[in-house]
């Protein structure tokens, strides 16, 4: 069954976390469950420099890490109370992998599944939760994704606070 993910951005203390929710056949997915010890291993090996793993998003337990895979159709949407630019890329930590495209998602535009780069936050119409107001997504898996398998995403609101964390793409 497809997972929706959700991730809302929220101002604490003039830094920005992210609360990381996802469902899956109606009932909540355990995010934090998701990172195990074989794809954390899986990380490591792939990157140019494994000395730096404890540097990494993906080394904390407390870091949430975004688990999509292509073939279950799951989707992705991120909120906030004010604009917010979205930008993705191959996380640089990796070896690239020529297969993969550079761009890990799409988005729907005129019936059509569109790879991009980055994305401006649009105003959420649809009865917003409080630091719901501004929503990008939702998004899917881009075709040939898991082939990279390792991307960033790092967020720029309109007040000038930042995010980067990681997004992992599976078959």
């Amino acid at each position: 069954m497809p997972k929706t993910f959700k991730v809302k951005f929220k101002e604490h203390h003039d830094t920005l976390e992210e609360i990381v929710s996802a469902r899956e056949n109606n009932n909540d997915v355990k995010v934090n469950k998701l990172k195990t010890r074989d794809r954390k291993l899986h990380y490591k090996n792939s990157m140019k420099d494994s000395s730096r793993f404890s540097q990494t998003h993906m080394s904390h337990a407390d870091h949430p890490t975004l688990f999509l895979q292509s073939g279950n159709n799951d989707s992705l949407e991120f909120f906030f109370s004010e604009e917010f630019l979205i930008f993705i890329t191959r996380d640089p930590e990796i070896e690239d992998d020529p297969s993969g495209p550079k761009e890990a998602l799409t988005k729907r535009d005129n019936n059509n599944d569109v790879p991009w780069i980055y994305d401006v936050a649009r105003q959420n119409v649809n009865n917003p939760q409080p630091g719901e107001e501004f929503i990008a997504g939702p998004y899917k898996v881009n075709a040939g994704a898991p082939n990279q398998r390792y991307y960033k995403y790092s967020i720029l609101t309109k007040s000038g606070l930042s995010l980067d964390p990681d997004l992992v793409v599976e078959l």
